[in-house]
């Protein structure tokens, strides 16, 4: 039986507001231990906000060392300008190598990678027919160390509250053809179409003892197809210190790809259902306990199968999976 792993955060922060402006200079060092292997993370970051609150800054630099795995170095920075009141720009730049991993006590979506993206927001509340609107619109580009173009796109969203409170939020997604360097598990990189992604929501006022809501949504798939979302869930607060969620979810999805096994990917007619509960109780204002419960089911069918080429390329028809 294992004996467990050992953690450890150390952090140190020095802040400075010269003439109401805001700067701060901060080093992070985490350690996991345990018989597997350990792994050690260190940063150094920075922070700044101009004295009239129009202009953010934000940067790190890390570094990881693991057991087994060379040293990885990674780092991000972040802008933020405020035109006017309720219209802001950010524009961001990350860099991750083949290397750096921060999983053990830590979360990173991928390595090798480096990510230019901006996001513009517009808020708006001298509206008759609603208490605020805010449209933002996102975008990215990445590439992988290879030089391939992993993933890019333009999502728009635009969320309302309406005089009564309740809630609509359309939303749009617009992905390039790109490859796939990770979902084959280390059987090489493919390519896959340009596909694109819609839906709309809707949600009661939230204030009320009971709220409900729901989406509706489409999907395209990786290699063509047409898969739709459907969500309800409903909340119940009985007392402020009690809520009560019910969820539930289901994809009707058609070409759903997926890896089968070493240079074979396969797609999918699929049914996924996804019913859920949650309870939370607040014991104070600092303390909540929060329990959830979910069941996935997916039945699926196999319809194509295709290869994994030695070059990045187009998926190659095969015979089965």
């Amino acid at each position: 039986m294992g004996s467990g792993s050992e953690y450890g955060v150390a952090r140190i922060l020095f802040e400075d507001q010269p003439g109401g402006a805001y700067k701060s200079f901060g080093a992070l060092s985490t350690m996991v231990l345990n018989e597997s292997g350990d792994a050690l993370v260190q940063s150094l970051d920075g922070h700044y906000l101009g004295e009239n609150g129009k202009f953010k800054a934000d940067a790190q630099v890390f570094t990881s060392d693991k057991d087994g795995v060379d040293r990885g170095f990674g780092g991000f920075v972040d802008f933020e300008y405020a035109f006017r009141q309720g219209v802001t720009q950010r524009l961001g730049i990350e860099y991750f190598d083949d290397a750096v991993d921060v999983s053990d006590l830590g979360f990173l979506q991928r390595n090798d990678n480096f990510r230019i993206r901006q996001a513009h927001t517009r808020t708006r509340s001298d509206l008759s027919w609603a208490r605020s609107n805010q449209l933002d619109i996102r975008g990215y580009v990445q590439k992988n160390s290879e030089d391939l173009f992993t993933q890019g796109g333009l999502f728009v969203s635009n969320q309302s509250v309406l005089n009564n409170l309740s809630q609509v939020v359309f939303r749009l997604d617009l992905l390039a053809a790109s490859y796939d360097d990770l979902n084959s598990f280390g059987n090489g990189a493919y390519r896959v179409e340009a596909r694109q992604m819609a839906s709309i929501g809707w949600a009661s006022n939230r204030s009320k003892p009971l709220s409900f809501g729901g989406k509706l949504g489409y999907q395209g798939e990786e290699l063509g197809g047409d898969s739709a979302v459907y969500s309800l869930y409903a909340t119940w607060r009985p007392d402020d210190r009690l809520v009560l969620d019910l969820m539930f979810n289901y994809l009707d999805r058609s070409g759903w790809l997926l890896h089968s096994r070493d240079r074979t990917m396969g797609t999918f007619d699929a049914e996924q259902w996804a019913p859920g509960i949650g309870v939370e109780y607040f014991i104070s204002a600092k303390q909540q306990l929060k329990f959830v419960v979910q069941w996935v089911g997916v039945k699926a069918r196999a319809r194509d199968a295709y290869g994994i080429l030695d070059a990045p390329g187009h998926l190659q028809r095969r015979s089965d999976l």
